[in-house]
């Protein structure tokens, strides 16, 4: 029990405490980690989610009916 928590458990929590640093913290650094955990746990069950959560923290989506200098969609 103890391994699984280890190798499956453990991972997915300091994911999750990367991406609250991230939110609510120090993006810069915050970044560096999550890539060093990606790193560390790529072969993760869950490591093709994290990849995808990282890229929309880094990335997030932008409106497609707003642009930059538009006002109420002109």
């Amino acid at each position: 029990d103890f391994e699984k928590f280890l190798s499956e458990t453990r991972p997915q929590l300091l994911w999750d405490m990367e991406v609250d640093c991230f939110e609510s913290g120090d993006e810069k650094v915050a970044a560096v980690r999550m890539l060093k955990h990606l790193e560390s746990y790529i072969n993760h069950k869950e490591a093709p989610t994290w990849i995808t959560d990282f890229q929309e923290l880094i990335h997030p989506p932008t409106d497609p009916d707003s642009t930059p200098g538009q006002v109420d969609g002109r």
